[in-house]
């Protein structure tokens, strides 16, 4: 039988997951595209970001439904997986503006990595905690 403990640990993985699709879609999203002009790095990984919440998402219903504690760390290994992609993509596999002082690395960039960083932290806890027999 899982514990509290881990489906506080699913369900608080999921809130995160869904703050960065909140997050990118309204206040921490990238640059505005310029009409006519083409989108800038932080746009590509604004898009990857939010393909990679979804996953996240659907990778905490995984845990809120598993019933094999085996299955549960697999998906929380998973999720460090999944945060070190998000960090890289982030960071310097797509990265944002060049510009200091644009929106993307002032807001976007320090949500990201604040976010996945929280979501990184749940995942390494949900796969040590081990069930004492």
């Amino acid at each position: 039988m899982k514990t509290n403990k881990k489906k506080i640990l699913s369900i608080a993985s999921m809130i995160c997951a869904a703050l960065i699709l909140i997050g990118l879609l309204s206040f921490a999203g990238p640059c505005p595209v310029e009409e006519g002009m083409k989108p800038m790095k932080c746009t590509w990984t604004a898009e990857a970001i939010k393909g990679l919440a979804v996953v996240m998402l659907i990778s905490g219903v995984g845990k809120l439904l598993f019933k094999k504690e085996d299955m549960i760390r697999g998906t929380a290994f998973a999720d460090v997986l999944l945060t070190l992609y998000g960090l890289a993509v982030s960071t310097f596999l797509i990265g944002t503006c060049g510009h200091a002082e644009m929106i993307c690395n002032v807001v976007m960039k320090p949500f990201i990595l604040l976010t996945l960083g929280i979501y990184g932290v749940l995942g390494i806890i949900n796969f040590m905690d081990k069930k004492k027999n």
